[in-house]
């Protein structure tokens, strides 16, 4: 056996081992709607008198459940990979701890960020204050469980704005009104979504590039503090020639 071969079974082991567990709760549509279909092939094969026609409903109610199983399995792997291929990048392993929120909820931003300066200290334009939020300044808030929706904020809404809300949807609103950047997971279950400045980001942090520089030149995204300091050792250093 090739080593080649010997590295896809492990990897294929460590992936099993990985969803062995299947999370039902979260899938709870899937399994209601393959449960009713299954109880009913098993009414069907307890009222039918043929063997033939029984045993075939009670093929037909295992493939249902084997079904089940390899689609939440699968689910879960591409989820798992999808997580992992932003999360655990070389670059956002070594960001810093203050913003390991950020890192968590919002991945591809972060990364597009960091590959566009190769610096952790942007700075993005609040609206409401006026005034440029470093990302360790930013607060992290959780909208909706179901489809894992975050925002990031840096002027939470006050304490009058929340009283004139009627209603929790009218709160929600307020928040993603005001958010930087939100992220949530695709309403068909393929991937996840994330924003700045209500702008997609794409899946590849690479191809970011020319939004995070329209937000640069247009001012919502601030590494003018970098630039200052830049143009202050260039001085020192002509002036010493």
């Amino acid at each position: 056996m090739s080593s080649k071969q010997s590295e896809t079974e492990r990897s294929s082991l460590e992936e099993d081992e990985e969803v062995k567990s299947v999370d039902l709760m979260s899938n709870a549509d899937a399994v209601m709607s393959h449960w009713q279909v299954s109880q009913a092939f098993m009414r069907m094969a307890r009222r039918t008198k043929s063997k033939e026609v029984k045993a075939a409903f009670i093929q037909a109610e295992q493939r249902i459940i084997q079904n089940l199983f390899n689609t939440l399995t699968q689910s879960q792997l591409n989820e798992q990979r999808k997580k992992d291929e932003f999360v655990d990048s070389p670059e956002l392993r070594q960001s810093p701890p203050e913003l390991s929120r950020l890192v968590q909820n919002f991945p591809r931003t972060l990364l597009s960020m960091f590959m566009f300066k190769k610096k952790w200290n942007a700075r993005l334009f609040c609206d409401r204050c006026k005034k440029y939020a470093k990302l360790s300044e930013l607060q992290v808030f959780d909208l909706c469980s179901k489809h894992h929706e975050c925002v990031a904020l840096h002027c939470i809404p006050s304490v009058s704005e929340l009283n004139d809300k009627i209603d929790p949807t009218s709160v929600i609103d307020l928040y993603r009104k005001q958010a930087l950047m939100r992220s949530e997971d695709d309403r068909g279950g393929d991937g996840r979504n994330e924003f700045i400045f209500a702008r997609s980001m794409y899946s590849e942090p690479v191809h970011n590039m020319a939004t995070i520089q329209e937000l640069v030149q247009c001012n919502d995204v601030s590494f003018a503090e970098d630039q200052r300091s830049d143009g202050v050792l260039k001085a020192l250093e002509e002036s010493e020639r």
